[in-house]
């Protein structure tokens, strides 16, 4: 299931016949490195097969290096434009609180999952 992992991202080999669905897992701290490399791959796959889904694995995520902050904001029209549907399997409320809180605020379709739902959230995010 897993293709590489580097920084505190692993990228998983979720759905190989949808190009337009990348899936990782965070655990431990992500790097700032791995965040400039994750944010290449979906300009890479957004550039090749328009809008994207997204499936990501919070149940092992500690945090972040202070970088990963930079990456995000000088890269923040990427983020808000590439994506229809994302999937976020966590293990803790405060994180499914606050991906409910963005849900309501953005044009995407956020949706939090608990680590016992994690099929649901494949199903979900690879679905029509």
């Amino acid at each position: 299931m897993s293709d590489s992992k580097s920084g505190g991202i692993e990228y998983l080999d979720l759905a190989p016949d949808q190009p337009n669905v990348i899936a990782i897992r965070a655990s431990g701290d992500i790097t700032g490195q791995a965040m400039h490399d994750f944010i290449d791959r979906i300009k890479n796959a957004h550039e090749k097969h328009g809008k994207l889904r997204l499936f990501v694995d919070l149940t092992g995520y500690d945090g972040f290096e202070w970088s990963v902050v930079g990456e995000k904001l000088a890269n923040f029209r990427t983020l808000m434009t590439s994506f229809d549907r994302l999937a976020y399997v966590v293990d803790k409320q405060w994180m499914a609180s606050w991906i409910s809180l963005v849900d309501a605020v953005t044009p995407m379709q956020f949706r939090a999952f608990k680590s016992e739902e994690s099929e649901d959230a494949i199903a979900w995010i690879t679905g029509e």
